[in-house]
């Protein structure tokens, strides 16, 4: 790959930046492939579904004749037994049923069954279908052969034989189900029996009715122990939480937690001091302190206050005792509480064991019940017939099938058309070919300096070249586009604009000699005198498409010593000479590196603006790599879905081993219909009908300038 163009370029590229396009763009891109291709390969299309009809046509008609016959089957009502052991699946019935129908088991015993009951018929291939008559619960079979007596008789046969195996399916189902339920019951007797001589070894063990009469004692003592327990508790906490001042608030109920003769001689002393110092107050208020009642009553006064604190210290140590005596008797019930608990306890896990043995031994009597009457209703089972898929119509008398050609010509038109659209796909998918622009911009770096659109060809097989007044819009703008993408491309570098311009390509009709001599008639409508040089001297042919005929060319000017002006002719358009490529040779290679040639190319420069040189393919022949390095730039042309990628890199690959100057590319032949030109596809006839109406003197001058 080669590198990169600078920002310089960018503008002339048209957009380099890395935009993937949405979903709008890869749809119309597909659309405008698939239409390129149909366009292209219809025929393939076309012929894959003319021969897929014309096949399965042929096959259907020259076939052998085709015998059918067809019966029905019926879904029947049958008895509701409970406790029923086999059932079938309902959710999935009719599928399974046809599943079973169609099996290669029931079809070969079902030719086994023909062929040994009808040893005369002659065995015959067979094909059996089955399908379920909409909104009835009704088998449709039918059988096709090619022996009518043997479709026939198979057809039986198989209904025989899909009940037969209905009929061993349940019947080892039933077999296999009163084996297993037989071997569990006698596994269930031998764990009945032990477990019932476990629990006579408990009863023995353990007196069932004492048990439950001394759970019942042991509770109601226990509660009651605990009862007084509380009791004596509440006592103890009274007593903790009674201040000493709080004894003569005692209630009577409340005095028996201590001595009841201690309250009573404090509430009277406490009533006596009270009325001491009750009669002190009152003669004090007339007798001195000395006066001898007065000191009497403090006499009394204090032996009443010294009793009251020798009865208060007295309680105090009679209310410790009673909360000792209350603490001993807690920790008494604790220690009878926890004997009683423990007896208790034993008791109870004596009991529950009993029960637990007594479930074990009801639960498995009531499994082995269940397993009885399932052994019960299995034998009653096998003993009656449930057949739930009976025949309902036997099979018919078989006859020929008419031929189905209108289906299997349709079947051979779709056929057809999937394997031509599949072999156009492969075609599409092997294809290497450059089909867009934006394949080309994608997978090389150089930029796309223009587009010229696919353009129909005159009566000799040529393009016409470009006019003043050219009606072809699309084209004449794509060759004023690739003009001012070649001068613009070195203004924005700040460089001098080429003088001379080599247009080449990488394989033959790719459409450079058009694109040069369009280029040249482009580049002398801006006042600038062109020299159009036919390099290809092999096959040259430049001078056809401006209808000039001259003898001697560029093989005669580099073989004489000539002025170069003598060889050079003029063309119908203004400012536009012409050297054509003149008589052919096989050496060209040795004169383009002539010192003839440098003469011709530095006469050139003097003389002309421009100077454009059509040289041969690059993978054709050497020349090109000759005149690469002999001009200042060079142009590349590719044609839509002609030229490779790999024959372009092959180009670059080739001019980069020698002085490459390569500045883009010109994408020639995009069609009009597709990706590169669909955006302005029918606006753009409109624009241009604007300037078909023109002044006259505008026309003059064009008249006169192109003259």
């Amino acid at each position: 790959m080669l590198s990169k163009p600078d920002s310089a370029t960018s503008a002339v590229d048209f957009d380099e930046s890395p935009v993937l396009p949405d979903w709008g763009e890869r749809l119309r891109k597909i659309y405008f492939e698939s239409k390129r291709l149909f366009a292209t390969w219809w025929w393939v299309v076309l012929l894959a579904v003319a021969l897929g009809i014309g096949w399965q046509a042929y096959h259907e008609l020259k076939r052998d004749p085709v015998y059918v016959s067809q019966s029905e089957m019926m879904i029947s009502g049958r008895f509701a037994l409970p406790d029923s052991v086999y059932r079938e699946e309902l959710s999935n019935f009719f599928g399974t049923q046809i599943s079973l129908m169609l099996s290669d088991r029931v079809q070969k015993q079902a030719r086994e069954r023909v062929l040994m009951l009808h040893p005369e018929l002659s065995k015959s291939w067979t094909r059996l279908s089955v399908s379920q008559r909409p909104q009835a619960s009704i088998f449709q079979l039918r059988a096709e052969g090619g022996e009518p007596q043997f479709v026939q008789a198979f057809l039986d046969a198989v209904m025989e034989e899909y009940q037969n195996f209905r009929r061993e399916m349940r019947s080892e189902t039933t077999e296999s189900t009163l084996l297993a339920v037989t071997e569990q019951l006698y596994r269930l007797e031998e764990e009945i029996e032990t477990q019932e001589n476990t629990v006579v070894d408990f009863q023995k063990e353990n007196n069932l009715v004492f048990l439950k009469e001394q759970d019942a004692s042991t509770g109601a003592y226990l509660a009651q122990l605990t009862t007084q327990q509380a009791e004596l508790r509440t006592q103890l906490l009274l007593l903790e939480n009674l201040e000493p001042g709080d004894l003569l608030n005692f209630s009577n109920e409340q005095s028996s937690l201590i001595r009841a003769e201690s309250v009573a001689l404090y509430e009277q002393t406490r009533y006596d001091w009270t009325q001491l110092k009750a009669d002190l107050e009152e003669y004090s208020l007339y007798l001195k302190p000395r006066h001898p009642k007065i000191i009497d009553l403090d006499l009394k006064i204090e032996r009443a206050t010294n009793l009251l604190e020798i009865l208060n210290r007295q309680t105090i140590q009679s209310l410790d005792e009673r909360k000792n005596q209350l603490r001993r008797q807690i920790r008494n019930f604790d220690s009878v509480i926890a004997q009683w608990e423990q007896q208790a306890l034993a008791i109870s896990r004596k009991s529950a064991e009993f029960e637990r043995l007594q479930y074990r031994l009801d639960r498995s009597r009531n499994t082995y019940q269940r397993l009885l009457d399932s052994i019960q209703a299995i034998q009653s089972n096998q003993n009656i017939e449930q057949e739930t898929v009976g025949t309902l119509a036997s099979a018919s008398r078989a006859s020929v099938r008419p031929p189905e050609v209108t289906k299997k010509v349709a079947e051979g038109a779709v056929t057809g058309l999937f394997v031509g659209l599949a072999i156009v796909a492969a075609i599409a998918f092997f294809d290497v070919r450059l089909r867009s622009s934006s394949e080309l911009a994608k997978r090389f770096d150089l930029p796309l300096m223009g587009i010229i659109p696919e353009e129909e060809l005159n009566a000799d097989g040529q393009v016409n070249l470009l006019q003043v007044k050219d009606p072809r819009h699309r084209f004449a703008e794509a060759c004023r586009t690739l003009r001012s993408a070649l001068l613009l491309h070195y203004s924005e570098k700040d460089a001098s604009p080429p003088h001379c311009i080599l247009i080449s390509s990488s394989t033959p009709s790719e459409g450079k000699s058009t694109i040069a001599a369009n280029l040249a008639i482009a580049l002398s409508y801006i006042n600038k005198r062109v020299l159009l040089i036919d390099a290809d001297m092999r096959q040259g042919g430049i001078h056809h498409l401006f209808s000039i005929y001259a003898k001697e060319g560029l093989s005669e000017l580099l073989r004489s010593d000539t002025e170069f002006s003598h060889y050079v002719r003029p063309t119908p358009y203004a400012n536009l000479d012409l050297l054509k490529s003149g008589a052919g040779l096989s050496n060209s290679s040795e004169l383009l590196l002539s010192e003839r040639m440098d003469e011709l190319l530095k006469w050139a420069r003097e003389n002309y603006s421009y100077i454009i040189i059509d040289a041969p393919p690059i993978l054709a022949v050497d020349d090109t790599m000759v005149l690469s390095a002999k001009a200042d730039s060079m142009l590349m042309v590719v044609r839509a879905n002609q030229t490779s990628a790999r024959q372009v890199q092959s180009s670059l690959d080739r001019l980069s081993s020698r002085a490459n100057k390569v500045i883009g590319f010109a994408f020639n032949c995009a069609p009009l219909g597709g990706v590169d030109y669909y955006y302005y596809y029918r606006p753009y006839d409109s624009y241009h009908q604007q300037l078909k109406e023109e002044p006259e003197s505008l026309q003059a001058e064009d008249s006169k300038t192109s003259s």
